[in-house]
């Protein structure tokens, strides 16, 4: 965002920052763009054209300045923060069961291809935390795949 309150990145950059989908990035845009602070909206978007060819450019979000303390992307990192507690914080068998979980388990699998980081079996292969110090926002060398004997066999010897 520049000294006069206009901000330049796409819908898509949006919703990276804010770790959500180009939609829900959009709807969250055009809620703010209904909220009005004595009287004046808080954000606007305005549709630039192409100088040369006339199509439609890009948009520019101008945040008011009266609007003091109100951001989009405070909001994002508020709403992240309250995501990444309530992972750390929930029952782990109930985390197992988020969506992030099921994305992060996948993306191991298949760094793995499927095998056994052990044995290289590939049946009931198991997703197994190295560390939990940093659940729900693993890095992917704090996950390793483990068939489900290695992985028994990791936790008796860990006792």
């Amino acid at each position: 965002m520049d000294g006069n309150g206009q901000c330049f990145p796409t819908q898509q950059r949006i919703a990276e920052m804010m770790g959500i989908s180009r939609t829900t990035a959009n709807k969250y845009i055009q809620q703010l763009e209904k909220i009005e602070i004595d009287g004046e909206k808080i954000i606007k978007r305005v549709k630039k054209r192409n100088m040369i060819t006339a199509a439609w450019d890009h948009t520019v979000y101008t945040i008011n300045a009266n609007a003091t303390g109100v951001s989009i992307f405070d909001l994002a990192a508020r709403q992240k923060s309250q995501k990444l507690l309530d992972l750390k914080n929930m029952p782990y068998a109930e985390y197992l069961k988020t969506a992030h979980w099921k994305k992060l388990r996948g993306t191991v699998l298949k760094r793995f291809e499927y095998r056994c980081a052990i044995c290289n079996s590939n049946e009931s292969i198991e997703v197994h935390h190295r560390t939990y110090e940093r659940r729900g926002e693993e890095r992917l060398t704090d996950l390793t795949a483990l068939c489900d004997k290695c992985h028994e066999l990791y936790h008796q010897n860990q006792r």
